[in-house]
């Protein structure tokens, strides 16, 4: 009933014309068995649609998004190399992890006309809202001006309880109990957590500087969402 209110909520407040109010976003690698529990936490915080970029798993991973696939739930793509070059998507030379920016600009190009606001985030990581049950909330509030919001996320890390292999009926989010505070942060993980829900027009056809830190085409602009309204958590597995 939640995912129902959430999601009719925002087609409620879905602009003429479009698909989808928000979509996901993602890439994939042999994560089959963590899709299910991510699609469906996130269908109950409101997202319409997810793109699903296969690279190349050799698991379960399409069998995991067949009973979506068949609802119309889920987009899948492969072959993201192939995907570059069909679009012609160049890729700046700052970029470390080419197939993720790929992706991006696929999804923004190819579907800017369907869905209002995309989200990129990692099938480990799920959006929190805080101040509403339902991302619509954070899509209601935003400013026309506004084509990048900056979600900050806080990072957990396994469960250190478990020293053998997690059984299969275990959810990602029962695997990490331990929350990291910023200020005991190390190494790496001292890079603040950002990922980010874009409309597609502000960033398609531009560098858009990495999943990380997006950057609006002008005259839009980034907005940093407060960790008191909606936030994501980051879990290590």
């Amino acid at each position: 009933a939640c995912a129902n209110n959430c999601t009719a909520l925002g087609a409620a407040a879905r602009a003429p014309g479009y698909k989808f109010r928000v979509a996901m976003a993602t890439i994939v690698n042999n994560e089959g068995r963590w899709m299910a529990e991510w699609i469906l936490y996130h269908r109950v915080v409101g997202f319409d649609h997810f793109y699903i970029y296969d690279d190349d798993s050799t698991d379960d991973t399409l069998t995991a998004l067949a009973p979506f696939r068949a609802k119309g739930l889920v987009t899948v793509y492969q072959n993201v190399r192939g995907l570059q070059e069909q679009h012609g998507i160049s890729v700046p030379a700052h970029i470390r992890f080419i197939p993720q920016f790929v992706i991006v600009q696929h999804a923004a190009r190819v579907h800017a006309a369907d869905v209002e606001w995309l989200a990129y985030l990692d099938v480990d990581e799920f959006v929190v809202p805080r101040a509403s049950y339902c991302i619509s909330a954070l899509l209601d509030a935003a400013k026309p001006t506004q084509g990048v919001l900056r979600l900050l996320g806080h990072l957990f890390l396994p469960n250190a309880s478990d020293h053998e292999p997690l059984a299969r009926e275990r959810l990602l989010l029962d695997t990490a109990h331990s929350f990291v505070p910023d200020r005991l942060l190390t190494g790496k993980d001292r890079v603040p957590l950002h990922k980010n829900i874009a409309r597609p027009r502000a960033i398609a056809h531009t560098d858009h500087g990495g999943i990380h830190h997006m950057r609006a085409r002008a005259p839009l602009k980034e907005h940093a969402v407060k960790k008191t309204d909606f936030t994501f958590a980051h879990f290590r597995f």
